[in-house]
């Protein structure tokens, strides 16, 4: 048996996900850099490769990856896709974006979706029962949140990212913990709020690296999937490749 293979090499991590024929995800890894552990995770004898996608937000040359396979897909602006594209600028929307577009597609088909990566930034998307995807928005994460107090002002020190539960802070780390965290939260209950208002049955999927952070937070119930990303690779491997 071959295996499809999915490639995410995100800002921060470089992650995949072999696929057997119907479609389950058998194993996945992440690492930080094209190292050695990264080399034979996709050289792996056990598992042969029919076809592979990659999605690279980073835009770093993968003409070195030596991966055997009898079919790839670089996933860009030009790829068909399972569902509508009316995003007014298709060149500048990110790779990683539109597989968790489509993963959310392939979850709830023929509904209204509401699909929140929350990572290095929070995007919000909307793809509606027609499967047209209408665009959405984009805001800081988490870290990002972080470091953006520290970096454009001149006394407020970089604090790392700590569970904090009250909304009154007591020294300046945790007023920052508070602003950060409340802020954030406040932020996405109030977006979906809006979407809801718009689309009254609207499901709202969520996935990515902080997708734990609001688990348990948000006034509204979310599907959390973190193989969402590989899932709608998948699907757009699938759709392009017989």
């Amino acid at each position: 048996m071959k295996f499809d293979l999915t490639l995410d090499i995100g800002n921060t991590w470089i992650k995949g996900a072999y696929f057997d024929k119907q479609g389950l995800l058998v194993q996945q890894f992440q690492h930080k850099t094209f190292g050695d552990d990264f080399k034979k995770a996709i050289s792996q004898p056990n598992l042969p490769i029919n076809a592979y996608i990659l999605s690279n937000v980073r835009q770093i040359d993968t003409k070195s990856f030596s991966i055997k396979s009898e079919q790839k897909i670089s996933l860009d602006y030009t790829t068909p896709l399972p569902f509508n594209n009316l995003y007014y600028t298709p060149k500048t929307l990110g790779m990683d974006r539109i597989a968790a577009i489509a993963g959310g597609n392939f979850l709830f088909p023929k509904q209204d979706i509401l699909v929140i990566t929350a990572g290095t930034c929070i995007t919000y998307n909307l793809l509606n029962r027609n499967q047209d995807f209408l665009g959405g928005g984009i805001s800081p994460g988490l870290t990002m949140r972080y470091r953006a107090l520290s970096k454009f002002t001149g006394k407020l020190p970089l604090v790392r990212h700590q569970e904090f539960d009250n909304l009154i802070g007591m020294d300046t780390e945790e007023s920052i913990r508070s602003g950060v965290q409340n802020g954030l939260i406040a932020e996405v209950d109030e977006i979906i709020n809006k979407y809801k208002a718009m689309y009254s049955d609207i499901k709202i999927i969520m996935t990515g690296g902080a997708t734990v952070f609001f688990e348990n937070k948000l006034k509204s119930e979310i599907f959390a999937d973190q193989n969402l990303i590989f899932r709608g690779l998948y699907q757009i491997l699938k759709y392009n490749v017989k």
